[in-house]
């Protein structure tokens, strides 16, 4: 199996995801079919898709890079209080994106570099982003309110 869905009670999922892009569409169901179950609406379910694949695909291509040997990305999703939590926990390279450069969203397409935008784009459509280094791990706490 691609994506290791360790837990599918009705108020968390949880997985392991390998450092493989391609594991990105059997997550993104995973918390699809999550979202349909806990009646959580599809806006929701889909912002939290897309900060969450910006987020997985950022570790993976720049916290490991490319030619990494297989790693791990753990990821936990929970519902409480009218909001859907994910925590992703990664052994890559420290990188806290609060922390990254915001990009000018204002300047010319062709005058604008390649950077930061997927970034801002997570705190665009997120209501919370927390992050600590825990015992070598970058842990991300993403939240967003329904």
């Amino acid at each position: 199996m691609l994506v290791d869905i360790a837990s599918r009670t009705t108020e968390t999922l949880t997985a392991t995801v390998r450092n493989d892009v391609s594991e990105l569409g059997p997550l993104a169901k995973a918390l699809g079919e999550f979202g349909s179950r806990n009646n959580v609406p599809a806006d929701a379910i889909y912002k939290v898709n897309l900060a969450l694949e910006e987020l997985l695909v950022n570790v993976i291509r720049h916290g490991y890079g490319e030619d990494a040997d297989d790693r791990e990305i753990r990821v936990g999703v929970a519902l409480a209080d009218g909001a859907i939590t994910v925590q992703m926990e990664d052994d890559a390279v420290a990188f806290d994106p609060r922390a990254a450069p915001q990009p000018d969203i204002g300047a010319a397409i062709e005058k604008h570099p390649c950077q930061g935008l997927g970034l801002h784009m997570v705190g665009a459509v997120m209501d919370s982003i927390a992050y600590e280094r825990r015992d070598g791990r970058n842990c991300l706490t993403l939240s967003k309110a329904f």
